[in-house]
C-alpha cells in the first residue's frame, strides 16, 4: 500500500473553516446521556481522560451498538463534541445504544500509541458492558471521525479481537501528511516524529489488513485531510478482496457532522445506522 505521493500539509485556511463548523450552534434534537463521565480504564478516570458518555435507547430495536472516538487532530476535543452528540442522538432515537470515549491528547502528554491503547480498551470495556444493557458483544461498531478515524483503524488492527465493523469518517491514514507544512509540529507531537518513513509505518495504510467490514466516509472539497486519503485506502482494500464501502460526498468539507443542517450529514447518520445494525 505504499504510495510516495503524499498531499502538502493542511492549510491555515483549512484548519478555520474546521473551526467555524465546529462553531456552529446545534441544529438537531441534542439527547442527553443515559450515563455520564463513566470511567473505561480503572484508576485513569480521575485524570480526565479515559471516561465515556452512554446513550441507551428506551425502546432498544437491535442488540447492535456503536461506540464512538471523537476528532480534533490529535491535540484537542472530547467525547462530547457535537458530531458525537448528533450521531449519538440519532441512533439512540432509532433504538440504537452508543458510547462516546475520551482519550489522553497530545497537549495533555498523550502519543498515538497510548491514544491507540486507550481506544482498544474502551473497546473492551464496552463490549464488557454489553450483556448488562442487553446488548450484543459481539455486534459493536466502532466508529472515529478525522483524528478518531486514524485511532479507531489502528486500534482495529492492534485488538486480539476487532469489533464487528469499523466506520472511518474523513480520516488521516496515511501520517506523513503530519509531517509536512503547518502539520510537521503534529507529527512530533503526536507520534514524536517528523521522518516519513516513521510516520508512514504508523499510518493506517501500513497497518495489517482488516478482515472486518469498514464503511468509510469523506468530502471530496475537504480541505484539511483530502478526500484521496480516504481514496487510496479504499482501492487498496478493494484490490485485497476486503469488504469496503467508501461514500463520497460531492462538496463537503472537512468536519461536515459539526453541521446537522446539511444534507449529507443526515444522510451519513442514515447510512451508519444501516451498517451498524445489517448483522
Amino acid at each position: 500500500m505504499h504510495d510516495e505521493r503524499v498531499e502538502p500539509g493542511p492549510s491555515l485556511a483549512a484548519v478555520v473553516e474546521s473551526l467555524r463548523l465546529l462553531r456552529a450552534p446545534p441544529t438537531f434534537v441534542d439527547r442527553p446521556p443515559t450515563l455520564r463521565g463513566v470511567a473505561f480504564r480503572p484508576g485513569r478516570g480521575d485524570s480526565g481522560h479515559a471516561l465515556a458518555d452512554v446513550w441507551l435507547p428506551a425502546t432498544p430495536t437491535t442488540g447492535a451498538s456503536v461506540l464512538l472516538v471523537h476528532g480534533g487532530g490529535f491535540v484537542l476535543g472530547s467525547r462530547s463534541m457535537k458530531p458525537m452528540r448528533l450521531v449519538a442522538s440519532r441512533l439512540v432515537e432509532a433504538g440504537v445504544a452508543v458510547a462516546s470515549v475520551d482519550y489522553r491528547l497530545a497537549l495533555r502528554g498523550g502519543r498515538l500509541g497510548s491514544m491507540v491503547q486507550e481506544v482498544g480498551a474502551a473497546l473492551d470495556w464496552w463490549r464488557a458492558q454489553a450483556p448488562e444493557h442487553g446488548l450484543d458483544p459481539d455486534a459493536v461498531t466502532l466508529a472515529g471521525a478525522s483524528a478518531g478515524a486514524a485511532l479507531a483503524w489502528l486500534a482495529c488492527a492492534a485488538a486480539p479481537a476487532p469489533p464487528a465493523r469499523l466506520v472511518a469518517l474523513y480520516g488521516v491514514y496515511d501520517l506523513r501528511y503530519l509531517g509536512r507544512g503547518k502539520a510537521a509540529l503534529l507529527g512530533r507531537l503526536v507520534a514524536g516524529t517528523r521522518d516519513a518513513e516513521a510516520l508512514y509505518a504508523l499510518s493506517p495504510l501500513s497497518a495489517p489488513p482488516l478482515a472486518l467490514p469498514v464503511l468509510m466516509v469523506h468530502g471530496t472539497a475537504d480541505r484539511l485531510v483530502p478526500y484521496a486519503q480516504s481514496e487510496q485506502l479504499c482501492r487498496a482494500r478493494l484490490g485485497a478482496g476486503l469488504p469496503t464501502e467508501l461514500l463520497t460526498c460531492e462538496g463537503e468539507p472537512h468536519g461536515f457532522l459539526n453541521d446537522a443542517s446539511r444534507p449529507a450529514s443526515g444522510a451519513v447518520v442514515d447510512a451508519v445506522l444501516r451498517f451498524a445494525t445489517s448483522g
